[in-house]
C-alpha cells in the first residue's frame, strides 16, 4: 500500500536520479517541465474527485 511517506520517497528518489544521470541540462529541464504539467493535471483530477464527495 503506498503511503504519503513513501510516495515522497520515492518522489525525491526520482528528482535524485535525475539530477545524477547523464541527461544534458536543457533536457533535464524539459523533464522537469513536462513533469510539472502532469503533476498539474494529476492535482486537478484529485481536486475534481475531492468535491465529487
Amino acid at each position: 500500500m503506498m503511503t504519503i511517506e513513501k510516495a515522497y520517497e520515492k518522489f525525491y528518489k526520482l528528482l535524485e536520479q535525475i539530477d545524477n544521470s547523464d541527461i544534458p541540462s536543457s533536457e533535464q529541464y524539459e523533464l522537469y517541465q513536462n513533469m510539472e504539467s502532469e503533476i498539474e493535471q494529476k492535482k486537478q483530477q484529485a481536486y475534481a474527485n475531492m468535491n465529487e464527495y
